[in-house]
């Protein structure tokens, strides 16, 4: 009995429904958590394929100037 009134005192809604309306705020909490994410997502999408282009440049850089032996260098 013990467990069961720690759960209950820990959990401070009465219901999963109760939690996703986090007494009727839950459109903007979910929703700033949403465009956090969104947010954060595209930001790290941006990233990697910024750092993949890079790449890709720096490799094309590298065999334009081994495959001309007499370019400057």
């Amino acid at each position: 009995m013990a467990a069961q009134e720690t759960v209950e005192t820990f959990w401070a809604f009465d219901s999963f429904s109760d939690f996703l309306a986090m007494g009727n705020h839950g459109f903007y909490v979910w929703l700033a958590y949403g465009l956090t994410f969104l947010v954060l997502g595209g930001l790290a999408w941006q990233s990697f394929a910024g750092h993949a282009r890079l790449r890709r440049d720096i490799a094309a850089q590298a065999r334009r100037n081994t495959s001309s032996p007499g370019a400057p260098k």
